[in-house]
């Protein structure tokens, strides 16, 4: 069950469904990337874990969070990501694996813009997940890595701050008028001025959420 706030209700979101729309992982080992630094913004949640070394995490120019060894960062979709590679003092390596995931929650919300994930997961806090990864990169069965992904979708859940939904109320009026006029035709712009916005700026935000 999931709460979503605007400026005047609670609306109380019960989870029927999650679909998952997308699903990629990758891994990669390197012993040249210390102090190396990326700045990018991915459509679609982000769960990466650093298995050898650590990284450095920025969310929007946020504070600088640390993973440490093992643990994970979780990045919303078009949320921008500031990210400087740490290798291993020891080995001098740096191992690290990734999945990049779109769940629909009712056929209609995206995961991410219903739920505010913690940023940084220890080692210490994300035992279960680091199993999740152990049985997903050991997989060749796509229906197993499916029902792994599941399960990591319900570890998400219960780690999500349930109440943080920030879904801007110009966004829900728009997507309840797609809802009432799906048969009719719709343009950018119609829903632009439902929502009060200019089109970039309702195209950027509706991306974002929906």
């Amino acid at each position: 069950m999931i709460y979503m706030y605007n400026t005047t209700e609670v609306m109380i979101l019960d989870i029927l469904k999650a679909d998952i729309k997308l699903l990629r992982s990758g891994s990669f080992r390197s012993v040249e990337n210390e102090g190396l630094r990326h700045v990018k913004i991915l459509p679609y949640l982000s769960i990466v874990q650093s298995v050898e070394g650590s990284y450095d995490i920025s969310l929007e120019n946020g504070e600088v969070k640390q993973t440490g060894s093992v643990g994970f960062f979780i990045a919303p979709a078009h949320a921008k990501q500031t990210i400087v590679h740490h290798v291993n003092r020891e080995s001098g390596r740096m191992v690290c694996r990734w999945i990049f995931i779109d769940v629909k929650i009712n056929g209609r919300y995206r995961l991410d813009s219903v739920c505010r994930f913690p940023e940084i997961l220890t080692r210490y806090e994300a035992k279960e997940l680091n199993a999740c990864f152990d049985a997903l990169f050991s997989t060749d069965d796509v229906c197993e890595e499916y029902s792994i992904v599941y399960r990591i979708i319900g570890y998400l859940l219960k780690k999500a701050d349930m109440s943080a939904s920030d879904m801007p109320e110009a966004i829900e009026r728009a997507v309840e008028y797609i809802i009432k006029h799906y048969e009719e035709r719709i343009t950018v712009g119609d829903l632009a001025r439902i929502a009060t916005m200019s089109e970039s700026n309702f195209y950027a935000s509706f991306k974002r959420y929906i």
